[in-house]
C-alpha cells in the first residue's frame, strides 16, 4: 500500500514538471477575428473563432482583425488648371478578405520600405 501511494506521488510530480516544461499556450481567436497558424515559421492554416492550444516553441497563431475598418485622410488644397484652390479630402472603408494574403503583403511592404 505503501509503494502504491510513493507511485502516484512521484506520477503526480512529474506530470506536474512535465506540464511547467512543456510550453503549452491557449490562444483565442475571438469572432470577429481569423487566426494564422504558423508552424515552424510557415504558414499552416487558417483558424476561425474559438479556443486553441498550441506548442509555443514550434507553433504561433496570429490574430488578425477582420471587421470593416475606416481610414480618412485629412484636407488637402489642390491647385486646379484654372489657378482655382481647391480641398479635397478622401474617406475609404476596407475589410479584409483574405487574411493569409493581407499579412503576407503587410511584410513585404514592411521589408521592401526598411532596405
Amino acid at each position: 500500500m505503501v509503494e502504491l501511494l510513493w507511485v502516484v506521488v512521484l506520477v503526480a510530480v512529474l506530470l506536474l514538471v512535465a506540464v511547467k516544461v512543456v510550453p503549452i499556450k491557449r490562444v483565442i481567436v475571438y469572432e470577429y477575428q481569423k487566426g494564422l497558424k504558423y508552424t515552424k515559421g510557415r504558414y499552416a492554416a487558417t483558424l476561425n473563432a474559438g479556443q486553441y492550444w498550441i506548442l509555443s516553441t514550434f507553433s504561433s497563431i496570429v490574430p488578425v482583425d477582420i471587421r470593416p475598418q475606416f481610414v480618412t485622410i485629412q484636407g488637402q488644397d489642390v491647385l486646379s488648371a484654372d489657378g482655382v484652390t481647391l480641398k479635397v479630402s478622401l474617406a475609404a472603408e476596407f475589410q479584409v478578405a483574405d487574411p493569409n494574403v493581407a499579412v503576407s503583403t503587410r511584410m513585404l511592404i514592411f521589408k521592401t520600405a526598411c532596405t
